[in-house]
Order: C-alpha cells, then sequence, then structure tokens
C-alpha cells in the first residue's frame, strides 16, 4: 500500500490462521529464476524496507505516486540500466539518478538493518552477494533468461543433447503417437524417450543409464557430454495391419487371410533389408491387408512392399526400426517403422 491506494503487485492477504492476521505479499519476490535469486531478491526487499522505515514520512511526500508508477515502469523495462525517480531530504523535486547507483550506495547498510531484525549473518551474506554481483556483471535474473531464451531459440540441438543421454537414434515425424509430450521448440526442448517393453530388464537398464546421466550432468543440453554420433530417422512411415485383416508369427502361412511374418524378423531392427529378403507371407491381396502412408499421407504400401507366390518382400532397400515381436502390439499399434534407406 502507498498513500493509501493498492498496487496491484502488493497483494493485501487475510489470514485466518492462528488468531488472525493481514500480511502483504510482494508478489514479485518469486521471480527467480533461481532459489537463491528469490532469496537475494527477498533479502534486498526486506533489508531496503528496514533502512527507509525510519525516514519514510519524511521521504513520501518528497516521491508522489506518480512518480513510483513511473518508476515501476522504467525499471521493469530497463532493469539495471534505468533511470528512475529518488528523493532526498535536500531536493525540491524528484531527480533522476541510476538504479545501479541506489543500489549500490544502499547496499552495504543491508546487512546491519537484516541482522537488527534477527536474521542470521550466515543466511543472508551470501544472497546479498547475488544483488553485488548482479551490479558488477551487470545482468539480473530477467537478462539472464532472455539471453538463455535467445541462445535456445537459436539452437535446436539442446533437444539432441537431451535425446543422446538415452540412445544415439532419433526419430523425427509429424505423426502423433499420443505420447506424453510430442511438441518441442527451441524455447523449452521436450523429447519423448521410449527404451522399451515394461517387462524388459534391457529397457529398464537403458532408462535407468539416461536419467542417472540426466541428473548428474552438469549441463544436459550440451553435446560436449557425449561422444555418440546422434541418427536422424527422418519422415518414418508405418507398416499398419488393415482392421479386416489378422497378423501371426511362423515360418510358413498360417491364414487363410492376414499376413504371416518371420518369427525371426527382429533380427532386421535397425538394419537394413532389401529385395530378395523374405518377410513373411499374405494370403490375399497386398493392400488389404496392409498399408503404409508417405509423409503426405498417401497410401503408399505398394511403392515399398510386394508379394511373390504369396511371400512378402521388400521392393526396394528399406531400413526397419521398432519391429513389434508382439501380435497384440502390432494389431493396436504397427509392424514396424521405416524411413526411406540412402
Amino acid at each position: 500500500m502507498h498513500q493509501g491506494s493498492i498496487w496491484l503487485w502488493n497483494r493485501p492477504v487475510y489470514d485466518p490462521g492462528a488468531g488472525g492476521h493481514l500480511r502483504i505479499e510482494l508478489r514479485a519476490l518469486p521471480a527467480g529464476p533461481t532459489i537463491v535469486d528469490m532469496l537475494a531478491n527477498a533479502a534486498l526487499a526486506i533489508g531496503l524496507a528496514r533502512l527507509m522505515q525510519s525516514q519514510i514520512r519524511t521521504l513520501l511526500p518528497a516521491i508522489p505516486f506518480t512518480y513510483c508508477t513511473a518508476n515501476f515502469y522504467r525499471a521493469a523495462q530497463k532493469g539495471l540500466n534505468a533511470d528512475i525517480f529518488w528523493p532526498s531530504l535536500k531536493q525540491t523535486q524528484p531527480e533522476y539518478f541510476p538504479v545501479s547507483d541506489i543500489v549500490a550506495r544502499l547496499l552495504p547498510h543491508l546487512p546491519e538493518q537484516l541482522a537488527s531484525m534477527g536474521f542470521i549473518e550466515t543466511d543472508f551474506n551470501h544472497v546479498l552477494a547475488v544483488i553485488a554481483e548482479r551490479l558488477d556483471t551487470r545482468q539480473t535474473g530477467a537478462q539472464w533468461q532472455l539471453k538463455k531464451l535467445a541462445e535456445l531459440r537459436s539452437s535446436m540441438h539442446k533437444r539432441d543433447a537431451l535425446v543422446s543421454l538415452f540412445t544415439h537414434r532419433m526419430i523425427v515425424t509429424d505423426i502423433s503417437l499420443g505420447a506424453l509430450m510430442e511438441i518441442s521448440d527451441a524455447m523449452i526442448p521436450t523429447a519423448t524417450i521410449e527404451c522399451g517393453g515394461s517387462q524388459d530388464v534391457e529397457s529398464n537398464l537403458m532408462a535407468v543409464d539416461g536419467l542417472i546421466k540426466y541428473l548428474t550432468y552438469e549441463d544436459v543440453l550440451s553435446n560436449e557430454h557425449t561422444d555418440m554420433s546422434l541418427e536422424f530417422l527422418q519422415n518414418s512411415m508405418r507398416l499398419e495391419l488393415l482392421e479386416s485383416s489378422d497378423i501371426a508369427y511362423g515360418d510358413h502361412s498360417q491364414m487363410e487371410c492376414g499376413a504371416t511374418r518371420l518369427p525371426d524378423i527382429e533380427n532386421h531392427n535397425f538394419g537394413y533389408v532389401d529385395s530378395g529378403d523374405r518377410l513373411g507371407f499374405i494370403a490375399g491381396i497386398l493392400s488389404e491387408n496392409l498399408k503404409v502412408s508417405d509423409p503426405n499421407g498417401n497410401e503408399a504400401i505398394e511403392d515399398y512392399f510386394e508379394v511373390r507366390e504369396g511371400v512378402l518382400f521388400p521392393k526396394r532397400r528399406l531400413k526397419f526400426f521398432m519391429v513389434k515381436a508382439n501380435p497384440e502390439i502390432a494389431r493396436k499399434d504397427c509392424l514396424l517403422h521405416l524411413p526411406l534407406a540412402d
């Protein structure tokens, strides 16, 4: 509150707890970006309030509320580079001063003020040092965040660094797979990591290893932490079973109408297949059992696969990945993914 007016960024709150009390929340304090920065903001605000307390009745008439409003917007827009109106006991009207000079002049008095309020010196000295460092470097928490935002926007490889904690392959696709997080941009690098089946011991080990790296590396957005070259699988397509068809696994055709895949097809996972490699068997017409949609959404099964005397072959050199060995998953999801081979 200032001269009877409520400044919206300071919120008065009545709390009925412990007999009831009124407090004023200074809502700028949690701005961060880190907990240490928040504590530094609080120490600065509380120390300054205590320092100015003895002079407040004399200084308030020297700085009308309109000047306070102007100060607020100047500081918000320019940070430490702002010039703001500041009162003194000798002036006839408010004068402009660099906000950095004002803080530098008042900062040495804050330890005494905080100590007089019962704060412990070892608690507030290191956070006041954060304020001093801001003055030296001319960088506030807000400026740091804007700088990092610009860096992330200019370098999409940050997301790739996250992925390389878990694997050396990355699928880039426009297909909506129903994952928890499918949107990633430079500002907030996001990656969905699928390490394998829930009961697969090797998948669990891969997930744990990646999480340990994520939690222990100093900078997970830097490619310096890995010597693995990240392989990109672009515009992957899905080989899917039509609803009217069914699938089985075996070394000969097991369906009167449907698809039978060879039981060892998983051996081709993340490997290449050529036009002479048998993949399984098709009972009936290929396009009535399986489908492949190209990146434009067009049906393309016959561009990539063909049937010769009931045997399924790739029509060109292809690379398979995420080959499904479980027929139930193959029915509900897809049989495999394939990008165009080089």
